[in-house]
């Protein structure tokens, strides 16, 4: 990436830009030397970074199977399948949705790839204003910081592997509703998964509702800086910062910030990135006392 950066057409991008965007997509950052993030940035320097978010969405794994020309096992992964499912679709409802504000197919297209890119590798960039997209494509957004990329990547989310689990979970408890007596097994990859590992999958699943929610309700309490402090922006927030994706909606769009919140709401969202980072679960051993209980 830094390479197709610094040799590229765009001027912009010498060799310290070159480096802190690659390393910025790498490690899903996210962070921008310029005041407007992307969107001042050329059409090839967007397609490259907006590639590059997508390949760091990949489970790292996949790559030495590949380089190990195991192809077969990477055809299998069904998290990866999804992936590209939830991409695909993704931009095409968005640039669909979009392209009557713009009139022209392939800005919509950049922009909508871009801002996909962007979300669901929860890099955090931004090539656009998407708090002034239509309703349809916001939700979309709001959908992808939910979901984040695959395990094994440098992305934070729920992760496609969990949402992929529930889902199918969740289909294996309707059919044995209709079905009683039929045994139900749930697959990933082709192999069967443990009661214990759908278990744990849902639990995390609770624990980050929980979290999630909580944060919200904390942070809409005391912000005197703040006076349309509405629904939407505290539940971004909480949603972007437990999912490290950056930008929100509302007031913390892509082309605001959370300066004018509270103190103790930026204590907040900070343990909520944090935690998010860490996967939760770590976090909330911290506060358990058996954690901290001599033990002989």
């Amino acid at each position: 990436e830094f390479l197709f950066l610094w040799l590229g057409p765009d001027k912009e991008m010498n060799l310290f830009h070159s480096i802190i965007y690659s390393l910025g997509t790498a490690g899903t950052g996210g962070f921008s030397a310029h005041a407007t993030g992307f969107a001042e940035l050329s059409n090839y320097t967007q397609y490259v970074v907006a590639v590059f978010m997508l390949i760091f969405c990949i489970n790292f794994s996949l790559f030495y199977l590949l380089l190990i020309r195991n192809v077969k096992e990477v055809g299998k992964n069904d998290e990866l399948k999804v992936y590209g499912i939830v991409v695909l679709v993704s931009v095409a409802i968005i640039c669909a949705n979009i392209y009557p504000a713009y009139k022209n197919f392939e800005e919509s297209f950049r922009l909508s790839l871009f801002q996909v890119a962007a979300i669901i590798s929860t890099t955090g960039f931004a090539s656009a204003d998407f708090n002034q997209w239509p309703a349809l494509s916001k939700t979309v957004i709001i959908i992808l910081i939910c979901f984040g990329a695959c395990a094994g990547s440098t992305a934070g989310g729920l992760k496609l592997s969990r949402v992929t689990i529930l889902f199918k979970s969740a289909i294996s408890k309707i059919k044995k509703m209709v079905h009683p007596r039929k045994v139900e097994t749930v697959y990933m990859d082709g192999k069967p998964l443990s009661n214990t590992t759908i278990e744990n999958v849902q639990g995390y699943f609770v624990v980050y509702i929980m979290i999630f929610i909580v944060c919200a309700i904390l942070i809409s309490i005391y912000n005197p800086k703040i006076e349309d402090l509405d629904l939407i922006t505290s539940f971004s927030a909480s949603l972007t910062c437990i999912n490290n994706v950056g930008p929100g909606l509302g007031i913390v769009g892509p082309m605001g910030s959370f300066a004018d919140f509270s103190n103790f709401s930026k204590f907040v969202l900070t343990i909520e990135m944090i935690a998010g980072r860490l996967e939760l679960f770590p976090i909330l051993l911290l506060f358990s006392p058996n954690m901290w209980r001599k033990r002989n």
